[in-house]
């Protein structure tokens, strides 16, 4: 090592800085992270370890390379955790950016939902089926199904209809929706089906 030219070692670095700038200029696949999008913070940061390890950026460059991927609306905010390690870096987005778990939520609101006067049945079998979802989000679909059911009848602005989703012995939110509908011809209150 010591029989190098100082001229040559002075090269060797610049070129080892110059490919450490080709690894986080190169092209990154990953869409730009977005508290708001679709993707959670913890996948995003799955996707963007997957890309730069394809891209063999160094790992000395992830927190970088993370930074230059986020929305410009949380640049600041990301990029004043950029002198953190980055398994650290790591923590403090998936803290910062974690979505709440609402499912408490989702069952608490289906234990209580019940339809408006005017609303229709298909928008009430709408909100249903959403709050089954956030609530139940790991449920198989079969029972996801009696579920919807069960709230949908329970939550029904016209009892009497109620009743004949009940005895019909409905299979599917479809289903119930239709039996209400054509059950609702029969209704002192005028029953709509689809909101306009």
């Amino acid at each position: 090592m010591d029989d190098i030219h100082p001229s040559t070692r002075h090269s060797e670095k610049t070129s080892h800085s110059k490919k450490k700038i080709d690894f986080v200029s190169s092209k990154c696949e990953v869409s730009h992270f977005r508290k708001d999008g679709v993707v959670p913070i913890e996948q995003w940061l799955y996707q963007m370890e997957y890309d730069l390890k394809f891209r063999h950026v160094p790992r000395d460059l992830f927190v970088q390379s993370i930074i230059n991927q986020v929305h410009s609306k949380h640049f600041k905010e990301v990029r004043a955790h950029r002198k953190l390690e980055y398994k650290a870096f790591r923590k403090t987005l998936i803290k910062l950016y974690k979505r709440p778990d609402l499912t408490h939520v989702g069952i608490q609101e289906l234990l209580n939902i019940s339809q408006a006067r005017d609303e229709a049945l298909e928008d009430f079998a709408d909100r249903v089926k959403e709050l089954v979802d956030l609530g139940y989000p790991k449920m198989a679909d079969s029972e996801k199904n009696h579920t919807c059911i069960a709230a949908f009848s329970r939550g029904l602005f016209e009892r009497q209809i109620a009743q004949h989703v009940s005895v019909a012995g409905v299979k599917t939110l479809p289903e119930a929706v239709r039996i209400d509908g054509a059950a609702g011809i029969f209704s002192k209150n005028p029953v709509v089906i689809r909101s306009k």
